[in-house]
């Protein structure tokens, strides 16, 4: 079936800049429609954030605000959790080498998300926006972060999941580089990225890719500031934007 672009202003940006977004409505193979993971498709506030709440703790000796967190992943360039990590407690006067904060919040981490980490995502919406377009993951995550947490339910959903250091010499987000892969790798014309943080937008913006802004960690502002050129309450109200 051939596809009509239709103009979506569905909780449409003001502050974004750019032309308004415009999402093929009928099925085109060369359209993808990818998706960030963490805060976008799976609610991680009691796995990866619960873990640099208690990273920072012990290594400060004082607690952590989530809207410290917030605040720190507003400014953006703080995609990676671990990252985070450091720069919180050097905000705070404290330092630790990069490679054993990952190795100790990673372990946290593993011990936490499988009975902390809950689907933001219906399955069959998803089932049905992949009829039409080909769907794809970049996240932020590692393999062995994501594997064994959500590898055997969402595999199957997607194309391809995109994890950090999948692709040797890429750069994670907000570096374009491994959305510019999925739209090489496949051949792809065009396409949205779906994502919760100012790197996911910026990434977009800088691979030429329209924007959806999800609001479970960010306020809408934000987002829009960012890029977004819609924003959403829930990935779930993509329903609305591919008029399904």
């Amino acid at each position: 079936m051939s596809s009509d672009n239709i103009d979506v202003d569905i909780n449409s940006s003001s502050d974004s800049s750019g032309p308004a977004l415009v999402v093929p409505q009928g099925s085109d193979a060369k359209y993808a429609v990818i998706f960030d993971l963490d805060g976008t498709l799976v609610d991680t506030s009691k796995s990866f954030d619960e873990t640099i709440k208690q990273m920072v703790q012990k290594y400060s000796g004082a607690p952590l605000l989530d809207q410290e967190i917030a605040d720190l992943r507003q400014e953006g360039g703080f995609n990676d959790d671990w990252v985070t990590t450091s720069e919180l407690l050097r905000r705070r006067g404290f330092s630790e080498p990069l490679s054993k904060i990952v190795q100790e919040a990673t372990e946290l981490y593993l011990q936490l998300a499988p009975s902390n980490e809950f689907a933001l995502f219906d399955d069959q919406l998803l089932s049905e926006i992949s009829e039409r377009h080909p769907l794809f993951i970049v996240t932020g995550r590692t393999r062995p972060e994501y594997n064994p947490i959500w590898g055997e339910r969402l595999d199957p959903l997607f194309k391809r999941v995109y994890c950090l250091h999948d692709v040797p010499g890429k750069a994670p987000k907000p570096s374009p580089d491994y959305l510019l892969q999925v739209m090489e790798d496949f051949n792809l014309k065009s396409g949205l990225y779906v994502g919760n943080a100012v790197d996911d937008m910026w990434a977009a913006r800088d691979a030429n890719l329209s924007r959806i802004g999800i609001t479970s960690t960010l306020p809408a502002a934000a987002l829009s500031a960012a890029g977004a050129q819609i924003v959403l309450k829930s990935v779930n109200e993509l329903r609305q934007v591919f008029s399904l």
